[in-house]
This record gives C-alpha cells, structure tokens and sequence, in this order.
C-alpha cells in the first residue's frame, strides 16, 4: 500500500518540480517579450524612416534633379539602399526574436494547463501518507517526512531545469545542422551557377542561402536562450557567443 502511493506521490513530485520550473520561465518570457516588443517597434519605426528616403529619392523632386545634375543621385541611392537593408536585417532579427518569445511562452502555458491540478493530487498522496504512517505509530518517521519532502523538491526541480535546458540544446544542435546544409546546398548550386547553369541554378543558391540566413537568425536566439537555461541550472560559467 505505501509503496504504490509512493510511487503516486514521486510522479506528482515530478510534475510539481516542473511547474514551478514552467511557472519561472512563464515570468521571464513575459518580461522579455514587453522588452523586445518595445525594441521592436523602434526599429519599424527606423525601418519606415529609411524606406521613405529611399521612395524620396526615387521620385522625381528638386533634391533628386539635384542630385542628378552633379552626378551623385546613383552614390546617394546606393547609401540609402545600404541603409534600408541594415535596417531590414536588424528589424528581421528582433521579429524572429519576438516571434520565438512568444511562441515558447504559448508552449510553457500550454504546459502549465495540463499541470494545474499536480498540487491537489499531491496533497492528496501525502495524507494518506502520513495517515498510514502515523497508524503504524512510527512518529519519528512522520516528523522527518516534511524534511525529507522538501529536499526531493529541490533536487527535483534542478533535474527539470536540466531537462529544460537540454531541450533548447537539442533545438540548437538541430538547427546549426539544418544551417549547414542550406549553405552547401547554396556551396553546391553557386558552383553549377558559375559553370553556367540556367536560371533555376541561381534561384536554388539564393534560396538556399534564404534559407541559411533564418536558420542563423533562428540560432542566435536559440543560443541566448540555452545560456539563460544554463544559467538557471548553476552553469553561467559555459557560455556560447
């Protein structure tokens, strides 16, 4: 009889050490996605501005007849390009960012809804056994129980956040790999497009390398998240840049 509702109770335990773990994590990528929402409505606000000097320029005014005149309008052209795309990327790269926040906090709350009733049920197995405990008249074993509860929750907790943090690993491993082909995907095609290819050669490398420049974004985010995971495991000393 106790055995079974140990081993009731040590799945409980399981399920509580990892809601707390949830619940931590919840917090944190809601602080980080108000941050990085703000961050990235300045840089649309950036990205509009240098879209408009680049319209601006474009269009047929006084500064462009200028510019025209003096044999400057292609350089100034090419400037507000150069700085249209740089803000492109960084706008691009704070979008992922925000996307993969938000997305991680909709799984932790998912999660954390099919966890909701682990406290309940907990108590539950306790009392009953501390029930069949006290009726065998061993208090001694009763008083150390509460003891010993709290320093399974806490190495309980630990081995989630180790769960945790190799989860967002195996992400990372995962999308370094699916990096890696894109670019000698790309390597492969550029080759046949140099030799000549056909059209079809050169619209494969730049999707290819599409494709590898998100899969570097993807894993720049993946990387800041997995030293946060670590840091919460005691491990801030390894870090990856």
């Amino acid at each position: 009889m106790l055995k079974a509702i140990n081993d009731k109770i040590n799945k409980v335990k399981e399920d509580l050490a990892l809601k707390k773990v949830l619940e931590e994590k919840r917090e944190k990528f809601r602080s980080e996605s108000r941050w990085e929402k703000k961050a990235l409505e300045q840089l649309r606000i950036t990205l509009a501005k240098e879209l408009k000097d680049v319209e601006k320029l474009e269009k047929l005014s006084i500064s462009n007849f200028i510019a025209t005149i003096m044999n400057n309008k292609d350089e100034k052209l090419e400037k507000e390009h150069e700085e249209y795309f740089k803000a492109k990327l960084k706008f691009d790269e704070q979008s992922a960012k925000v996307n993969m926040i938000d997305r991680n906090l909709e799984n932790v709350e998912e999660r954390l809804r099919n966890l909701r009733n682990c406290e309940r049920e907990y108590k539950e197995m306790l009392d009953k056994k501390l029930e069949i405990i006290k009726s065998s008249g061993d208090y001694y074993v009763s008083s150390k129980l509460s003891e010993l509860e709290l320093d399974i929750d806490k190495a309980l907790k630990a081995q989630k956040e180790i769960e945790e943090a190799e989860s967002v690993g195996r992400s990372l491993v995962g999308a370094i790999d699916a990096a890696q082909d894109s670019l000698e995907s790309a390597q492969g095609w550029g080759l046949w497009d140099m030799m000549g290819g056909e059209m079809l050669s050169s619209i494969a490398k730049h999707n290819n390398i599409n494709d590898a420049e998100e899969s570097y974004i993807y894993i720049s985010n993946l990387l800041q998240s997995f030293n946060k995971e670590l840091g919460d495991v005691n491990f801030a000393s390894l870090s990856f840049s």
